[in-house]
């Protein structure tokens, strides 16, 4: 089994330089407020668990931006 580890401001900084996406497109992704994801990315606020992985899981090229949305439409739609 494996334990989420925390994500810190300066891997999330990376993760989305590696993407690449802004700040203000990967809140649109999420659907939370631009400010939330300068906050995490200044170590103002802590990262949740599911924007780590989503942040992980697109910088490591194990999903992409496209697949993420295809999934959370169809989510919507079932």
């Amino acid at each position: 089994m494996m334990l989420y580890v925390p994500m810190t401001a300066t891997e999330f900084r990376a993760c989305l330089a590696a993407i690449p996406l802004s700040q203000l497109a990967f809140s649109r992704l999420l659907s939370v407020a631009p400010r939330t994801v300068r906050a995490w990315a200044l170590a103002e606020r802590q990262i949740p668990p599911h924007a780590a992985m989503i942040a992980r899981l697109l910088a490591t090229k194990r999903i992409t931006v496209k697949q993420l949305q295809s999934a959370a439409m169809t989510q919507l739609d079932g």
